[in-house]
């Protein structure tokens, strides 16, 4: 638990926690440069508000991610969007209110073994899910299911 201001500088942030870990990043001046997601509780993690990083790392089992809603609210990841699952685990990446629509800004990438809702990705940019489940409401994203 960290409820204190930081200086990311050049380094990584990691979330190992064993329960819903909830994030609050507080705006683009202090975003991440690396956030490593590791925490592979059925809860997974959630941001509270809009998420910043340079890089995103979420795989080898992490469960789920959850991202907030609402006007304005937009998860910009500048740099790598390296999120996966498993053959066993497909990573859920999901809104934090259910049936509303979250707003990511990431560069166009490919991606596996996903479960992906609600997403609505900037125009422009692509990401393509193999090996994902798409549960629907998704723009700018093609998701195969093999």
């Amino acid at each position: 638990t960290n409820n204190g201001a930081y200086n990311n500088n050049t380094g990584t942030v990691t979330l190992n926690g064993t329960s819903l870990q909830q994030v609050k990043t507080g705006g683009a001046s202090s975003g991440f440069n690396i956030l490593t997601i590791t925490n592979k509780s059925s809860s997974g993690v959630t941001f509270t508000d809009a998420l910043y990083t340079g890089t995103l790392n979420a795989t080898g089992g992490v469960k789920k991610l959850s991202f907030a809603t609402g006007p304005g609210i937009v998860h910009t990841v500048s740099t790598s969007f390296n999120v996966s699952g498993t053959s066993g685990n497909r990573l859920k990446l999901a809104p934090a209110t259910a049936g509303q629509a979250w707003y990511l800004n990431a560069p166009s990438t490919t991606i596996s073994y996903i479960n992906v809702s609600y997403c609505s990705q900037v125009a422009g940019r692509i990401i393509t899910a193999t090996n994902s489940i798409n549960s629907g409401h998704n723009t700018n994203w093609v998701i195969y299911r093999h």
